[in-house]
């Protein structure tokens, strides 16, 4: 894995094992290793661009849905609270019900602290961890990045991040901006709202547990790899 501009002798990567990637990657971030599971191969890469602090924009932590804005649910989705049991960033994520039959449900963050995410447009994505207790008539996940309920970018997406099916379990989705329909005029620089709406058939039964955790914009720097 090397960067294409800008190399310095800090950015060579180390190859690692697995196990040894899982326990040192964040403490040593340039580290890469291949993880050979369920028929697929996987390149990991654990990097620090040295522009970290202008390329990572949190959005959200998703710690309580009264903390920094509101958290709603709507639609077929009921019943947001904490959860401190299970989530990936922080000391909590947040969990909700979806009803029997559901085809369309969503959760809202309005009022949340302005983040000026305006160098993300022409080439960052918003990524968010969603937790997937059954992936049963699910069809797609959309993500709203909103100065507004009326203007925001949209992305509606079927795969995860890494362009696999749903699965049970906490999947990574991705937002494009260079992808994304814009509705309105996004004010880039004081985004305060977040939605993620959920898109099923109608055909799943009622599922308790599906969770949100961590919403961050981020924008890298180019590398390559042989």
């Amino acid at each position: 894995i090397r960067r294409i501009e800008g190399r310095k002798e800090e950015d060579k990567f180390v190859l690692a094992t697995t196990d040894y990637f899982d326990r040192n990657k964040t403490g040593n971030k340039n580290l890469v290793c291949i993880d050979d599971r369920d028929w697929l191969k996987k390149l990991r890469i654990s990097a620090d661009t040295r522009e970290q602090s202008d390329r990572e924009v949190v959005l959200h932590e998703c710690e309580t849905p009264t903390a920094d804005g509101t958290w709603t649910v709507s639609g077929n989705a009921s019943n947001i609270t904490t959860d401190t049991d299970y989530f990936v960033h922080g000391e909590s994520a947040l969990n909700f019900d979806l009803a029997a039959s559901w085809s369309a449900a969503s959760a809202v963050v309005t009022g949340m602290t302005k983040a000026d995410i305006s160098d993300f447009e022409g080439g960052g994505s918003v990524f968010a961890m969603i937790y997937i207790p059954s992936t049963t008539g699910l069809t797609s996940i959309n993500l709203k990045i909103r100065s507004s309920s009326t203007q925001y970018f949209r992305q509606s997406r079927t795969v995860t991040n890494e362009n696999l099916s749903f699965y049970v379990g906490w999947n990574l989705l991705r937002l494009d901006f260079a992808g994304a329909t814009e509705t309105g005029t996004t004010d880039m620089d004081n985004i305060d709202e977040l939605e993620i709406g959920f898109v099923g058939d109608g055909t799943a039964s009622a599922s308790t547990d599906w969770r949100i955790d961590y919403v961050v914009a981020r924008r890298g720097k180019p590398h390559e790899t042989h």
